[in-house]
């Protein structure tokens, strides 16, 4: 079948590269380019733009764009716009190559004569895209895909951390300015999008490759264009559009895991589509399952159906790291109307591995509750693809079809050694865990400009989204080491023996439009006035069973000595040696929606040329319901939370700009940020360390954004920029480690505290060293640091175990302040430094480049320690959890080979640096993941 597949991309390769080969034997090629206005960056549309000496020539379209077919040669192209400064620019246009000529105009009315200016074709996206950031509204900091280019980055996880301010948590969530998830918005091409995640409100970042990705900006000003569910930032992603000409991109790579490859490492067999992300059934439920099991009868046949698959992992080796991507685009004309599309798919596969040493403190000083060996093998599938189509109706009209698939499979294997301090017992777990994770996002947009209408421009969107979560059969396996014998023996302590499954998904709806009407303010400066409004919706159906084996009648002679894949049978099940118990909680099923809806208006206005007042408020009605039960059957209690609020969030913006290249930002907003659907349901997922709940009596949080922000580009792609903030949340919202047990796992869940402060500097230097030295020129040096600082203040609260969970129905628990182990400490999640430094050197004449990039992260707590409910003084021990910093550097070179094909050798985490975590003194986790090394070859015609 792969050889089939193999053909099939060659041959489709070789039909491209004849289409390809084709278009650019054409004798006339296309010039094109945008006209903005020299100090705002906004389009000029309607602008006129002509070659001099011919009678070629037209109006710039809705998106300040014009095009032209010439043929190759030196010309002469004229733009005037009402108001503006004519200009005449020097180009040429050469066959086989880009050409592309932006234009930007002065608005100086009383100039008639015209400017000449030498001009070379240039496509600078890095320093087109610090223009675009130079001319923003907000605050904001960005990478291009010029840059990620360059990178060893594969997701949009690993490149946004590049960005000031920002770190990544867990290998895949985004927190900005020291702030998590919760408190930043995702975007892709300006729609949100719902979570694959059950734990998470935003979209895990390792789901989107880095190949589709155009630029990722992060807007840390708060605008009333934007969703209120806002402090950290709002990351945008951007996948790539239009292409300037025909394009066709393939490439192929390989790589290997230092750690991961060349050895044995635990596996198990599991289904013959796992290669593509896809369970082919051999793990799910079979749809006649019994819908309870209660009966003995119903648990035999429970077994039966159960019956297929491994328990225990085996060491095997795996085959390298692969990747690949193809990208297909071009614009032609349907009739007479342009229409541009992109077609980008692409693949990827890897391992890791991770040895963890792993403890947990007790009430006994220097002896831990637990203590593991664990060995985790983790095998990564990723693939998926975008396909957008535009068109233009006319010179006002644009219209959009945008759409992105992906699908993320992850695959653990984990075997894990350890002790039971406290009763002496040596343990052995493992799990075979398979999730599979997919996003889809369809978008219909459109862009007019509304000549009749004081030449307003209208802006709509209306996006349909779904994100699916599966995990079907998460098995797990205890025993318990005899102390005469030295054997491992079934552990039967309750849910230690665990089969899991649990269904995910996510729908959403959104539709947005925004009216921008400009006007001249007193002085006949330009001024804006925008309005608009938006409407989200999100529905959520999450449903899980779970069943534990358990002794029998035989009772522990019966199990002993045998293996979980000799004792967990049907035929164990019917004989009576073990039994089959349903597990299943009342809240392992839950709905819930969550509907925003949003009205805003917001004026930009020049006080003088040099001073520009940006400020408006936003309405954003938040209503979020969720509804499960607690119990089962004729004694299950309904349980619901939600709330429904008007928030006000107003936002107010100063930008002076003493010259072009300067500007000075004062900014002020309020927003809120508020939990995630899977936070409120007092669901419970178990692990063989922990036990992980929901809280339903979370509350909204309300936040207040202070900004102040120097910025100076003195050259092209060139920055210096300091940064300051202060935030004050009330009601933040954190993840705390409770000191009460349930089983022997300690647990988790999710609270409010009273109040936070957050507050720190950032600062940002991209400079080209030929200042230094001409040897120097093609050298350019890049530095951003972020120093963040914050403090909470805790209150007494609530938290809720459900039914089976912690004894009795509905057992909530109440935690004082003087219960927190630690009340004086930063946010969970907040670093108090972030440095990304990177050193690049590009010669475009002989083809080559290559980037080294450092990036290290401050120690920041992951998990908050509470006393609460331990008794016997466990909770003396109970400390907050702080991740250690570590010291990531990655290497990419890239050289053009002949003229169609370019190579790329990455190396990723050369240092190997270890992953920490402790508690008080003691180390908690340590686990290294090894270097990466991978090797692309690509081709484009």
């Amino acid at each position: 079948m792969l050889s089939k597949l193999a053909k099939t991309l060659l041959t489709l390769l070789g039909i491209l590269w004849l289409v390809s080969s084709a278009t650019l034997a054409q004798e006339k090629v296309r010039l094109f380019g945008k006209v903005t206005d020299k100090d705002t960056g906004e389009e000029l549309i309607g602008a006129s733009v002509t070659v001099v000496g011919t009678n070629i020539g037209g109006l710039t379209n809705v998106d300040g764009e014009y095009s032209f077919m010439l043929p190759p040669g030196k010309y002469d192209i004229r733009v005037s716009y009402v108001g503006y400064q004519t200009l005449v620019k020097n180009v040429e246009v050469k066959a086989g190559q880009v050409n592309r000529q932006d234009v930007q105009l002065k608005v100086e009315a009383s100039v008639t004569e015209e400017i000449v200016v030498e001009a070379s074709i240039s496509n600078a996206t890095e320093a087109a895209l610090l223009t675009q950031q130079r001319k923003s509204l907000a605050v904001s900091d960005a990478i291009s895909a010029e840059f990620i280019k360059k990178t060893p980055d594969s997701d949009a996880g690993e490149a946004a951390k590049r960005i000031t301010g920002v770190s990544l948590v867990g290998g895949k969530f985004v927190f900005v300015r020291g702030l998590g998830e919760r408190y930043n918005n995702t975007q892709i091409n300006g729609a949100n999008l719902p979570s694959p995640e059950p734990e998470k409100r935003v979209v895990p970042f390792d789901i989107i490759p880095a190949n589709v990705v155009e630029n990722i900006v992060t807007v840390k000003t708060f605008l009333p264009d934007q969703p209120g569910t806002f402090a950290g930032g709002t990351v945008k992603i951007r996948t790539k559009e239009f292409p300037d000409e025909f394009t066709l991109v393939f490439s192929a790579g390989a790589g290997i895991n230092a750690n991961a490859h060349f050895r044995e490492i635990p596996k198990y067999v599991g289904g013959r589509w796992d290669f593509l992300g896809i369970d082919d059934g051999t793990r799910r439920l079979p749809s006649n399952f019994p819908a309870r099991i209660v009966t003995p009868a119903q648990e035999v046949e429970a077994a039966r159906m159960l019956s297929s698959g491994v328990f225990y992992p085996f060491n095997r080796s795996f085959a390298p790291n692969q990747s690949y991507t193809i990208t297909f685009a071009d614009q032609f004309n349907l009739g007479e109307l342009p229409l541009g599309y992109i077609l980008s798919l692409n693949y990827s596969n890897d391992v890791t591995y991770r040895r963890k040493a792993i403890f947990f403190p007790s009430a006994e000083p220097d002896v831990p509750q637990f203590s593991f060996d664990e060995q985790n093998s983790l095998f990564n599938v990723n693939w998926g693809g975008i396909f957008n189509f535009s068109l233009r109706a006319d010179e006002n009209n644009k219209f959009g079809f945008k759409n992105l698939y992906n699908r993320v499979m992850e695959d653990e294997t984990l075997l894990a050694f350890g002790t039971k301090a406290l009763s002496n017992d040596s343990v052995r777990s493992s799990r075979l865990r398979y999730v599979e994770r997919s996003l889809f996002s369809t978008q219909l947009t459109g862009t007019h400009f509304l000549n009749w209408l004081a030449r307003a421009e209208l802006e709509w969107l209306g996006a349909y989204s779904v994100a699916t979560r599966l995990e079907p059969d998460n098995r797990e396996t205890a025993y318990i080491r005899d102390a005469l014998t030295r054997i491992y023996n079934f552990d039967n302590s309750a849910g230690r023996n665990l089969r899991f499954f649990s269904d995910l998904r996510d729908e959403a709806w959104e539709g947005k439009l925004d009216i921008t009407i400009p006007f001249l303010q007193w002085d006949a400066l330009k001024s804006k006035v925008k309005f608009g409004g938006s409407y989200n919706t999100k529905r959520r159906n999450f449903s899980a069973r779970r069943f534990t084996y358990q002794l029998g009648s035989g009772g522990a002679l019966a199990v002993l000595n045998k293996q979980p894949d000799e004792l967990f049978t049907a035929e164990n099940v019917a004989n009576g040696t073990l039994q089959l118990q349903e597990a299943t909680l009342g809240v392992d099923t839950y709905s819930a929606n969550e509907l925003i809806t949003a009205g805003y208006a917001m004026m930009e206005l020049p006080i003088i040329p040099q001073l520009r007042f940006i400020g408006g408020v936003r309405l954003e009605q938040n209503k979020l319901e969720l509804n499960s039960t607690d119990g089962l059957g004729a004694a299950a209690v309904p349980v619901r939370a939600g709330f429904d609020r008007l928030n006000v969030l107003p936002s107010l913006n100063f930008i002076y700009s003493p010259i072009e290249a300067i500007n000075v930002r004062l900014a002020f907003s309020q927003t809120i940020a508020q939990p995630e659907l899977r936070e409120f349901a007092p669901f419970r997922f178990d692990d063989y360390r922990t036990s992980t709940f929901g809280n339903p009596f979370l509350v909204q949080t309300q936040i207040q954004n202070y900004d102040f922000r120097f910025e100076w580009y003195p050259r092209v792609a060139e920055l210096f920029a300091i940064s300051g903030f202060y935030k004050t949340l009330d009601k933040p919202i954190e993840r705390v480690r409770l000191a009460r047990t349930v089983g022997s796992s300690l647990a988790l869940t999710v609270i409010n505290s009273r109040r936070a402060v957050n507050f720190g500097a950032e600062f940002e230097l991209r400079k080209r060293l030929d200042w230094i030295a001409e040897p120097l020129k093609n050298f350019t040096f890049s530095l951003n640091v972020a120093l963040i600082n914050s403090q909470i203040e805790i209150e007494d609260t609530r938290v809720f175990f459900p039914a089976g969970a912690a004894g009795g129905r509905g057992d909530t628990l109440d935690i004082s302040r003087d219960d927190y182990t630690n009340p004086n400490r930063p946010m969970q999640g907040q670093s108090p430094f972030i440095v990304n430094a990177n050193l690049s050197y590009e010669n475009p004449e002989i083809g080559f480049s290559a980037i080294l990039l450092y990036n290290i992260v401050g120690r920041r707590v992951s998990e908050v320690g509470v006393r609460q409910g331990a008794g016997a003084g466990i909770g003396d021990q109970n400390q907050d959890t702080y991740e250690e910093p570590r010291n990531q550097l990655d290497l990419s070179i890239s050289q053009r080979l002949f003229k169609n094909f370019s190579v790329k050798l990455s190396i990723r985490n050369i240092l190997d640096d270890r992953f920490l975590f402790t508690v008080g003194s003691k180390e908690a986790e340590r686990y290294r993941t090894g270097q990466i090394f991978s090797l692309t070859l690509s081709y484009s015609p």
